[in-house]
């Protein structure tokens, strides 16, 4: 296990973890060896020890950054090259109340760089704006994360100015694994049992926001990270975020894959558009399908019928108290797993 965390802190790029396929097919090669990689190294709170938990995080850290990196290097068609998709710097980040170092360049989205920094021996992750003209989404994020504080959501520490006056935040790092990730772990769908409390969860926290007049309106497989040593999973990235969404005049500021219909429509901001797009993401990693539905036969058809509910084409048909259906789930979920119980489980995948 240190041999291997080892091996892979020496590696400089992506063809250095997964080699070149030549095969037709290289995308499918790559993803293969991640899988194989990934399970082959399983975090498992109270079986392993401290540092063992800790070494197996490490190893999933980079094997997810160079992951990503081969993906974009895919998509450019510069796989094979030995050049860096990811600017790797290590440095001193000075703001007016802390002094991070910032150890690790983890992804690049179209508007932000995050990175894995350490502030007093605690983790956090940096998010900077990647031009200053789009300052004002890193505002918005700040202003929305402030007025929100739960245990499904991240902390937000600080927010700060870069000397090229570009804006960034400094979050509590959360260590688990994307909607994405798990997608590409099972590839017969996420267990039923899973489902149930990733839920669970969800229905919580959406709950929580829309209680706050807000609506996340950008809810993505990629923003959404379950804890499995918890049981928790935690919503991310509200820099499209919409507050007093019930106020005249407001407008929806994204479109993704997983967004409502009535997005692209420009119909008036509702929490009915987070619960299609919660809805999208949970058919995702159970493996289902739709246009028509489809559900893997182990999922019980209450639970699917919650799903299939949220993605109702209609805003005004479709499930949208995600606080009804949090008390709707636990009755399905005492029906048909009985008492709930704690599964330990690291979500490795089949």
């Amino acid at each position: 296990m240190k041999e291997f965390l080892s091996e892979l802190e020496n590696c400089k790029y992506p063809e250095d973890v997964f080699g070149v396929p030549h095969s037709s097919k290289p995308e499918k090669e790559i993803q293969h060896t991640y899988r194989t990689l990934v399970k082959a190294y399983p975090i498992q709170p109270g079986i392993q020890t401290k540092e063992e938990v800790k070494i197996c995080n490490d190893i999933l850290l980079l094997l997810n950054k160079f992951y990503e990196e081969a993906k974009q290097k895919l998509e450019l068609g510069t796989y094979g090259d030995k050049t860096s998709t990811a600017e790797e710097e290590v440095f001193i980040l000075k703001t007016r109340k802390n002094e991070y170092s910032v150890s690790q360049h983890i992804l690049q989205d179209d508007y932000s760089d995050f990175y894995l920094a350490e502030c007093n021996g605690k983790k956090v992750c940096i998010k900077i704006i990647t031009e200053a003209n789009d300052n004002d989404l890193i505002e918005n994020e700040y202003k929305i994360m402030k007025k929100l504080k739960y245990n499904s959501l991240q902390n937000i520490e600080e927010k700060f100015r870069s000397d090229d006056h570009r804006l960034g935040l400094v979050f509590s790092y959360v260590e688990g694994i994307t909607f994405e990730e798990l997608h590409s772990r099972y590839s017969k769908g996420v267990p039923a049992i899973h489902i149930a409390w990733i839920m669970d969860r969800l229905f919580s926290v959406i709950g929580y926001i829309h209680s706050k007049g807000i609506v996340h309106g950008n809810l993505h497989p990629s923003n959404i990270i379950v804890t499995p040593s918890d049981h928790n999973v935690i919503i991310t990235d509200f820099t499209f975020s919409i507050k007093d969404y019930h106020k005249k005049m407001k407008k929806y500021k994204v479109v993704n894959e997983f967004s409502a219909p009535e997005i692209e429509k420009k119909f008036k901001v509702h929490p009915a558009s987070d619960m299609y797009s919660l809805g999208k993401c949970m058919l995702y990693i159970s493996g289902g399908k739709e246009k028509p539905f489809w559900f893997p036969k182990d999922l019980h058809w209450k639970i699917s019928d919650l799903i299939e509910g949220m993605m109702n084409y209609s805003p005004d048909s479709r499930s949208s108290d995600a606080w009804k259906l949090w008390h709707e789930l636990q009755n399905v979920r005492n029906e048909v797993f009985g008492k709930h119980k704690f599964i330990k489980t690291d979500l490795k995948g089949d």
